[in-house]
């Protein structure tokens, strides 16, 4: 981590997301910093982790990334549902028709 971030590294969070067999869920286009961003972290000098604790595909619901995003500053979210915000989804228009998503499966 502190090869990739270049300096020292701390524990900012951790969150087990579980999603219902067959029936999952879903969540809509979020971006990290978005989040951290309003909770006191002035800089995107921050990474994600994610470790599966079952495979994970595209025909299970696995997480889809939209490539190049991660360059794209800091973008607006809205309110979605109570305690989810997701990407501008007009901004999100122009952005899936410029940047491809991939699947990670895991």
């Amino acid at each position: 981590s502190e090869t990739l971030l270049g300096g020292a590294v701390c524990h900012y969070q951790s969150k087990l997301t579980a999603k219902a067999p067959a029936v999952g869920g879903a969540w809509e286009w979020p971006q990290d910093y978005g989040y951290w961003y309003y909770n006191g972290c002035l800089r995107p000098d921050m990474l994600s982790c994610m470790i599966a604790l079952d495979r994970t595909n595209r025909e299970n619901g696995c997480l889809q990334i939209v490539e190049g995003s991660h360059r794209l500053g800091r973008i607006d979210h809205t309110p979605l549902t109570q305690g989810q915000n997701e990407v501008d989804p007009q901004r999100m228009t122009h952005i899936l028709a410029r940047h491809p998503v991939a699947y990670c499966e895991l």
